[in-house]
């Protein structure tokens, strides 16, 4: 494959990439996780969802590097040397962190990793045997989501998103081989650091085609200057990731620790669900930093605004259509995805609860991508100093009523946290006035109606027999509250700015 490191491909084929590269994502992870449940059961499947929390969680020793190395290497005026350079010594870094995580995993002793884990289910051969490649597959998972992030940052997303799809057929599909033969953790985990690391070599010799296509781009050196440059931007991205995975991934360790390996497969499932919100808006997100970082670096903040209110309004409009649609439909749909082993009773305490919270987790995405764009974190550090309270109140919440406290307190968080960070990007960064008023126009009319549209087609649902039925009635009201919701956010000429590939 030949990428030579001048070319940008159009707006058209960029997002082409990144839906399929998202979309299969989306598919690996609903077509897959049934399989591994049936394969190694839910007690044994809850490792995999220990697995995911544990990536998510990790994520902040990855120190602010890969949105930092995604956004420099987009930066204007930076010749193929210095690009090289930059890489070069991020990279460099990077090996070292990867290198540590994954020696400390294999040396420590056992019983630290209790804290992770119920007694009960450590002292099974199988979890215990698999804990520490758990930790060190997530450390190689680092690896490979930073040469990706290399990737889409200077806008190759066909490549990227090429990495996305091989990497996610082999670890998440084939990996059903060995385990249809020794269906354990253990299998499944070193299957996922053996080919992680595969990956990620491939990913590597890709980004560095890209940037380094001339002889003396080829001649990269280690160069401190960079990161020492960068250094409080770097830092304000570790401390706002390291907010975002304690606030995203604690809950799952948590029930795991206190209501054990099969709640946390059952939360975990739900959880994978209900992230079709935040899976299904991130080709538009993927596609929207890049011409943001351009805009803010080039002072054109008329292009910023621009850009920012058709993407929030279009990213909003497809969330309220998901929300209405998961809230109505998602226990059914849910019972069929996993044939019957999840049903409404046994996900029905937690399960609206998770789904609301990844829609508003899902909207705060657009207004993200401006704050990284413009390297102003200032919100994401004031609201950070939250995990003071969200630690402590998902222990107790999971800890007296499992699963459901755990999913309240999600609730809870998103309800604060989003809502004040919008309003903090759109007051300050963006500079419109009526806050109140942008979010009822943009979220809660859309909302509305898609409720509406979904609540008849939940009424027109028929009894468990006629499941062809009840899926054509499901799938015409998802469609029809779609495409309302993005009638109502979008103007005429909104939607002739996203024809025009979002650059005017």
């Amino acid at each position: 494959m030949t990428i030579t490191g001048n070319s940008r491909p159009t707006a058209s084929r960029q997002f082409i990439a990144n839906v399929i590269g998202r979309v299969w994502v989306l598919l690996a992870n609903f077509l897959f996780a049934p399989v591994y449940l049936h394969l190694m059961g839910l007690g044994n499947f809850g490792v995999v969802g220990l697995y995911i929390a544990v990536s998510g969680l990790v994520a902040f020793l990855d120190l602010g590097l890969s949105p930092t190395i995604a956004r420099e290497l987009n930066l204007q005026g930076r010749t193929e040397v210095a690009r090289a350079n930059l890489l070069y010594t991020y990279e460099a870094v990077y090996l070292v962190i990867i290198g540590v995580m994954i020696v400390t995993a294999m040396l420590l002793p056992e019983g630290v990793f209790g804290l992770f884990l119920a007694a009960d289910d450590l002292a099974r051969p199988e979890v215990a045997g698999s804990i520490r490649l758990l930790f060190s597959a997530a450390a190689a998972q680092m690896l490979l989501n930073f040469y990706v992030a290399g990737l889409l940052g200077v806008e190759q997303q066909v490549a990227g998103n090429l990495v996305l799809v091989a990497s996610g057929f082999v670890r998440s599909g084939l990996v059903i081989l060995p385990l249809y033969f020794w269906p354990t953790p253990v299998v499944f985990m070193a299957w996922q650091l053996a080919t992680a690391l595969v990956c990620a070599v491939f990913a590597r010799a890709l980004l560095y085609q890209v940037i380094g296509s001339t002889g003396s781009a080829k001649r990269r050196a280690f160069d401190w200057g960079s990161v020492a440059g960068n250094s409080a931007f770097t830092g304000g991205m570790v401390l706002a990731s390291v907010t975002a995975a304690v606030n995203t991934q604690i809950d799952k360790i948590f029930v795991g620790k206190l209501a054990g390996l099969e709640s946390l497969g059952q939360y975990s499932l739900v959880s994978t669900f209900a992230q079709l919100l935040v899976f299904a808006v991130s080709p538009i997100t993927i596609m929207l930093l890049p011409r943001l970082v351009r805009g803010a670096s080039a002072g054109n903040s008329e292009l910023v605004r621009r850009l920012f209110l058709v993407s929030h309004r279009l990213v909003a409009g497809i969330v309220c259509a998901g929300l209405a649609s998961m809230l109505f439909f998602g226990p059914y749909l849910m019972s069929i995805w996993t044939a019957g082993k999840l049903d409404a009773e046994s996900v029905g305490t937690f399960a609206p609860m998770l789904v609301a919270g990844y829609a508003l987790l899902a909207i705060s995405t657009v207004p993200h991508c401006v704050a990284v764009a413009y390297k102003n974190l200032t919100g994401s550090l004031v609201l950070s100093t939250s995990v003071f309270v969200t630690v402590p109140g998902y222990w107790f919440l999971a800890k007296e009523y499992g699963a459901a406290g755990a999913a309240t307190m999600w609730l809870l968080l998103q309800s604060i946290v989003v809502p004040l960070y919008l309003a903090w990007v759109v007051r300050r960064l963006i500079g419109i006035p009526s806050v109140g008023r942008f979010m009822a126009s943009t979220v809660l009319v859309p909302l509305v109606a898609a409720l509406a549209i979904c609540a008849l087609g939940y009424h027109l649902l028929g009894g468990s027999g006629e499941l062809l039925r009840n899926l054509l009635v499901i799938a015409v009201a998802i469609v029809a509250s779609v495409g309302v919701c993005l009638r109502l956010s979008l103007a005429p000429a909104d939607r002739a700015f996203l024809l025009g590939g979002m650059d005017r």
